[in-house]
């Protein structure tokens, strides 16, 4: 991972993985691709994925959360590229974001039960009984690496997600993370990035990024 511009930085010796973007589900609502990202300036192009998923919401998130007098947050988003984000909805709502951030590729799915007030149970086939299933579903990782995961049951006693704070630190530098305001603040801009604000509202406290409004994924 190169500099992100600010001061002397721990950097991950992990080189960006070559990969296919593709799919090839039927059942997919919506498919979007995006045109490459500036390389010279950094500006999303008008009408790119990034800038029709992500501009609005990173923006509201400056201003609400008052990080305008922080340039690694622009460096950061600078070095943000969406590459696809598609939904599918069946039984449930099923969202598969693909990015790429400062070289490292990401793969982020978020699967959202419509009814977030009641638990949901499944037949399972070899036991004939009945297993309740989370609700929500988390699951977000960098070069095939699971770094962060959440599962909510409703009615259940709440799980904490799993987030691998060391890996993390690794992959985008201590100093990197110390410069934007601490671990919770890289969550929160991970969330703005892939968080399905379709989802219904109710599940957004249960995301595993630092706690970000919802209406910062709605805007």
């Amino acid at each position: 991972m190169d500099s992100l511009s600010v001061g002397p930085v721990q950097y991950s010796s992990l080189e960006a993985d070559e990969f296919d973007d593709g799919n090839s589900a039927d059942d997919i609502d919506e498919v979007e691709e995006a045109p490459e990202t500036s390389r010279t300036t950094g500006v999303p192009p008008e009408g790119s994925l990034k800038q029709q998923i992500c501009q609005g919401r990173f923006e509201a998130w400056v201003s609400q959360m008052k990080l305008g007098h922080n340039p690694l947050v622009y460096e950061l988003y600078k070095r943000l590229e969406l590459l696809s984000h598609s939904v599918t909805n069946s039984s449930v709502r099923c969202l598969l974001v693909e990015f790429s951030i400062a070289g490292m590729h990401g793969v982020y799915k978020q699967s959202s039960c419509f009814d977030p007030t009641s638990p949901t149970w499944l037949l399972n086939s070899e036991s004939n009984k009945m297993e309740q299933i989370p609700n929500l579903v988390v699951d977000w990782t960098l070069d095939d690496e699971l770094l962060i995961s959440s599962r909510y049951y409703t009615g259940a006693e709440r799980r904490g997600p799993y987030v691998d704070e060391s890996r993390l630190s690794e992959r985008f530098g201590s100093d990197t993370i110390r410069a934007l305001g601490g671990l919770n603040r890289l969550l929160q801009f991970l969330g703005l990035i892939c968080a399905d604000a379709g989802a219904p509202e109710a599940y957004t406290r249960h995301l595993p990024f630092g706690g970000i409004p919802h209406r910062i994924l709605a805007a």
